[in-house]
């Protein structure tokens, strides 16, 4: 085959993956599985017929195979979808429901940006801010315009930057479509951002999340703007940006409660007030013109006043990723800000020139690059001296480990004001959130940051997150409770797994549709699940496998999962729940494997360890993680103890492993629990707060 050919034809594995949202992994199982078969070698390449790749991309995204619905693959969801959470005011929803169903009839090519030019002539009507003498609604406002009955008057420039109105070669069934949108009757409602609900329900969700782009509720917006502004006196007008302000549902908010500030403060002239806010204080960028223009068109049916709205300009498209880093660009040496604001992209997919760009410009990107990481740090650039950033993020900046870079530079560099764990908060993203507010100052010896979790508010000490290896931001623990932790870490003659353990992922098949059963099969045996795991203990189920490595995605060495004796644990859990086995029971990837080597030690007494309270605090409260990572399992301080009192343990486990009766292991668990608080050393009052945290034991009966 030659090379032309090949070019023309065939593509290399990276784009494979990239063009259908999955890991390179996935791709190499899909050519083992069958799914993919046109395949070519060449070199040590395989390279992969783009016809074939295409073709399944489609399948994908219109739901004709079932190969990703049960995987949670962000990228790889694609269709309409109306954050529900966006907005306060839920007949919008509806709204923008009906407005989806009208664009389904429209054919323009530029059919978004021609469906919210008419909602915007819609709600600028309904603000008195343009007129037309034509009130009947058998005419969308679009076509009043192409036939000179409805004038623009100053908004022309702004509204030319969302759709090209005079050379829109608008076909006569498109503008019939879109008088349903007039007849609507779409009210405007102060605070909300309907267009930017709107765009998003016309966009494909699975384009949005390959951008990074996540909605952010209209409830955290309110928090996080007015969290932030409490630390501005309310008579000072602090210059605030939000770097990817999207539609602008940051700085819609921002207009509005620095408006009423100032008008509260005693300046009585709106119109005034107003054009500082627009010209001096409110700024925004972003890499979507759509998004841009719309920002833009928000602020102006925000505004109550005559003002020349081109100052709006001050939202502009810019990639501000670009604008800052190092070195500054001289350019926008000037623009440094009070107050950086927003919810910066997560996930955003770069390609190979921006991953080389980027990398000449920051310190943290010289790993894998993660968008909001760059974000945190252009935005820590953007800021004056004292000045403010306050960012949604994802829980994952607290403690992952690739996020040290920035985690480092934020406590070096800032000083930590606010950290609240905000939890699940976006529909159909598996992404625990945070906000997270600092001061642009290095943070004195003394510093406490306030972190907000459910109803509980803590103040921690950010020399704390300084002092530990990873410089993880350990929120889940007070001051009081990282003294305990270090206590047990500090233990005389305390050991650790790191270097005296074998750890083995359980087995990928890479097709388990293919590979499990419900019935034995001939040469079949079971295997395990994480669900199947229990604390002590696991339970057989219904999933049967014929062992042959070989066919297997990914297997560990066949020793470990044969071996004597071993710990099997489930890999996605908060609770620590490890059993034992002795049967050589084989394990899917959900239930990974641990056999301690730590000379002296017996494995039950591991065991009886790792499935203690103490340990259940320790690493709640050090890494506060839904994945058992190995890395937590070998910074797990294990407690000294002399070989008569390991086999006094021995013997209450084996006991607990024998009996089924809820009561009965109870009863057991908390006699073992006892000794392994004892052996840490933990003093009554510690014991009984230990207790009292962790009071019900979970995966212990069934």
């Amino acid at each position: 085959m030659s090379q032309t050919r090949l070019e023309q034809k065939y593509i290399h594995i990276d784009e494979v993956a990239h063009l259908l949202a999955v890991s390179t992994a996935t791709v190499r199982n899909w050519v083992k599985t069958g799914r993919l078969q046109k395949v070519q070698k060449e070199n040590r390449d395989t390279l992969f017929q783009i016809e074939e790749v295409l073709k399944l991309k489609h399948e994908i995204e219109t739901g004709k195979t079932e190969r990703l619905k049960s995987r949670r693959n962000k990228k790889a969801v694609k269709g309409n979808f109306i954050p529900t959470e966006y907005v306060t005011y839920s007949p919008y929803l509806s709204y923008a429901e009906q407005i989806i169903e009208i664009a389904k009839e429209i054919k323009h090519q530029e059919k978004v940006r021609l469906v919210l030019f008419e909602v915007v002539l819609n709600l600028l009507l309904a603000q008195g801010k343009i007129e037309t003498h034509i009130t009947q609604n058998d005419s969308s406002f679009t076509e009043l315009i192409s036939k000179d009955q409805l004038s623009l008057q100053k908004y022309e420039l702004i509204l030319e930057s969302l759709f090209d109105y005079r050379n829109g070669n608008i076909q006569e069934s498109d503008l019939i479509a879109l008088q349903k949108v007039r007849q609507l009757h779409i009210p405007f409602v102060e605070g909300d951002d309907f267009l930017g609900l709107v765009y998003m329900s016309l966009s494909h969700l699975g384009k949005r999340k390959n951008n990074g782009s996540y909605y952010t509720p209209s409830t955290i917006v309110d928090s996080l703007v007015d969290k932030s502004l409490t630390f501005f006196e309310k008579d000072k007008l602090p210059k605030a940006v939000d770097p990817c302000c999207g539609s602008g549902n940051f700085l819609i908010k921002l207009f509005l409660r620095l408006k009423s500030q100032l008008l509260e403060s005693g300046h009585q002239n709106i119109k005034e007030v107003e054009q500082r806010l627009i010209e001096e204080s409110i700024a925004g960028f972003d890499i979507d013109e759509i998004a841009v223009a719309l920002a833009r068109i928000n602020l102006v049916l925000l505004l109550e006043s005559e003002i020349d709205v081109q100052s709006i300009l001050n939202i502009r498209s810019r990639n501000s990723l670009e604008a800052y880093g190092y070195p500054l660009f001289s350019t926008y040496d000037k623009d440094q800000y009070d107050l950086v604001i927003g919810n910066p992209p997560w996930g955003y997919h770069f390609s190979q020139d921006e991953v080389e760009f980027y990398r000449d410009r920051y310190l943290t990107a010289q790993g894998s690059l993660e968008s909001f990481v760059l974000f945190l740090e252009s935005g820590i650039h953007m800021l004056r001296e004292n000045g403010l950033l306050a960012y949604v993020l994802p829980e994952s900046l607290l403690n992952v480990k690739s996020h040290l870079p920035i985690r480092k530079i934020l406590l070096e560099q800032t000083e930590l004001l606010n950290i609240k764990v905000l939890g699940q908060q976006f529909s159909k993203v598996f992404a625990p959130a945070i906000t997270l507010i600092v001061r642009n100052r290095k943070s004195s010896p003394d510093h406490q940051i306030t972190v907000e979790d459910e109803n509980l508010i803590v103040s921690i000490s950010q020399k704390r997150f300084l002092n530990n290896d990873l410089h993880i931001f350990n929120v889940k623990s007070s001051d009081a409770e990282d003294q305990l932790i270090e206590q047990m870490k500090s233990l005389p003659g305390v050991q650790y797994l790191k270097d005296h353990a074998h750890f083995a992922l359980g087995i990928v098949t890479g097709d388990n549709k293919a590979y499990l059963s419900q019935v034995k099969p001939v040469g079949g045996e079971p295997i395990l699940k994480g669900n199947d795991v229990d604390k002590y203990n696991y339970y057989v189920g219904n999933h049967y496998i014929v062992f042959t490595p070989e066919k297997f995605q990914q297997v560990a060495p066949v020793s470990l999962y044969r071996a004597k004796e071993k710990l099997i644990y489930r890999f996605i859990n908060e609770t620590l729940t490890f059993a034992y086995d002795h049967q050589q029971t084989l394990s899917l990837n959900s239930a990974n494997i641990l056999i301690p080597t730590l000379e002296g030690y017996l494995i039950k007494y591991i065991l009886a360890v790792l499935n203690s309270r103490p340990v259940q605090f320790f690493y709640t409260l050090s890494f506060s993680s839904v994945k058992i990572l190995r890395k937590h399992i070998e910074s797990i301080p294990i407690p000294p103890c002399d070989q008569k009192e390991q086999m006094e343990i021995e013997k209450l486990v084996d006991q607990l492993m024998s009996v089924n009766s809820p009561e009965q292991r109870l009863e057991l668990y908390e006699r073992i629990d006892d000794r392994i608080m004892g052996l840490y050393q933990l003093h009554p009052e510690q014991k009984e707060y230990i207790k009292k945290k962790f009071k019900q034991v979970r995966n212990l009966s069934r």
